[in-house]
């Protein structure tokens, strides 16, 4: 368990006090993956590579930002890259050496030895249970994963014993005697006790005879709350011609800040409380309608140098409110990395076997999504430290108004892993 305290019991006791009125940020991440099958797709020459984990969810970042996106794309792109490692894990694991080989590419790991990043997740994984002296930590990371099988696919022991030992997994037979109703119930029982009853189902067809299912679950306060008495309607700029109603958050706070000349953008930072964690919001917002071009050349080591050269300042901080979901395939994204020369469909399913899961000749890979929602809002009513007279645009503090796409990115500052991120074009309640 790592457990941080220097920098924060101080603070702690003080903006206790102040609670009643909270800026939340409650990020709630489904990922599934059914068996079954699918379609084909074209190819990409990637080369391997080998990368530590933290630098692999950077990679994958990149990755879905380059196939997800276009030029004249306004749709926002919010997922877990370590809910996806996470799952991707799982996968590869139990998958044939084709598809094995295309996870890595993907992700920038080195499939020969895949021991080192099965226990780097097992080590996270016990890095984020709380223990009992951490109870009211305001912090709650949770991650859970089940693999839900039809009772009469045989799965393989060796690969239980690999889904437990690493990920904690749950194995969940469902009934072939049972209705498809019972069975659907079992599975959204999961979900719902998984994700806090924000994600209710995760439908199944008849055709899915095994769903690998991870779900992340977090909740925090900020360390410095905002007052509800300030939030206020504007304009968001999704483009220079197009422009939204959105309400934004106001306050005035002493936080890391710096500023991209080259790039032309500004980036704070926005602790959470805790005393088991250090875990930080960082936004990133373009003075330009450039966050495409920005996000696209965010490496690991760019963002930790955008990191050292971040200062305290007074900040006057104007941010939208957010209550977004998301949905996300990787199917096709994968198979793009996988080589795939073959437009025979039935050739095609044999890379996406999961030759490691079951002898069965159906188990096979037919997609991997993500669902996510994405809440950003006050709570309470009576705390109103600011007033509206506390905030100073034309002073000597500086001015970081998030009134055009950003990007927010959720980090582990500890381990410098990259637990969410969200580029943010329409921002919606």
């Amino acid at each position: 368990i790592i457990t941080v305290k220097k920098c924060f019991k101080d603070r702690i006791t003080s903006y206790k006090k102040m609670l009643s009125s909270t800026f939340y940020v409650k990020t709630l991440i489904l990922l599934l993956c059914g068996v079954n099958f699918y379609l084909c797709a074209e190819n990409v020459d990637v080369n391997p590579v080998d990368e530590s984990l933290d630098e692999s969810l950077f990679t994958l970042t990149m990755n879905l930002q380059e196939t997800k996106t276009s030029n004249d794309s306004s749709e926002n792109l919010i997922f877990s890259p370590l809910g996806f490692s996470y799952l991707f894990g799982q996968i590869a694991g139990g998958a044939n050496p084709t598809l094995r080989d295309g996870i890595g590419k993907l992700l920038g790991w080195n499939t020969t030895n895949l021991t080192s990043i099965h226990e780097r997740h097992d080590q996270l994984l016990k890095s984020y249970i709380k223990t009992s002296n951490d109870t009211d930590d305001t912090v709650e990371i949770r991650i859970n994963s089940a693999l839900f099988h039809r009772d009469f696919l045989e799965i393989h022991k060796d690969f239980q014993n690999f889904l437990q030992k690493y990920y904690n997994s749950q194995i969940i037979a469902l009934a072939e005697n049972a209705t498809e109703s019972d069975n659907q119930e079992i599975v959204n029982n999961w979900v719902n006790n998984v994700t806090e009853g924000n994600i209710k189902d995760l439908p199944i067809s008849a055709n899915t005879i095994s769903l690998f299912a991870n779900a992340m679950y977090f909740n925090a306060e900020w360390l410095e709350p905002f007052s509800d008495q300030l939030t206020r309607p504007g304009k968001f700029f999704v483009t220079p011609e197009k422009e939204l109603n959105a309400t934004y958050l106001m306050g005035q706070q002493e936080i890391f800040y710096m500023e991209n000349h080259e790039l032309d953008f500004k980036m704070i930072r926005l602790p959470y409380i805790s005393t088991q964690y250090n875990i930080s919001m960082y936004i990133l917002s373009p003075q330009k309608h450039n966050l495409r071009e920005i996000s696209s050349q965010i490496t690991l080591e760019k963002f930790l140098s955008y990191k050292s050269n971040m200062t305290m300042k007074t900040v006057n901080i104007k941010m939208p409110k957010l209550a977004i979901k998301s949905k996300i395939h990787l199917r096709n994204t994968l198979e793009k990395f996988m080589g795939n020369s073959s437009d025979d469909t039935g050739s095609n399913e044999k890379n996406f076997s999961l030759s490691k899961v079951s002898n069965d000749s159906r188990a096979v890979l037919s997609d991997v999504i993500q669902e996510s929602t994405f809440n950003v809002h006050e709570k309470g009513t009576t705390f109103a430290a600011l007033s509206a007279g506390y905030i100073n645009y034309d002073g000597t503090a500086k001015n970081c108004r998030v009134d055009k796409p950003y990007l927010a990115i959720i980090l582990d500052e500890i381990e410098n892993v990259l637990l969410f991120w969200a580029s943010i074009y329409q921002p919606a309640l």
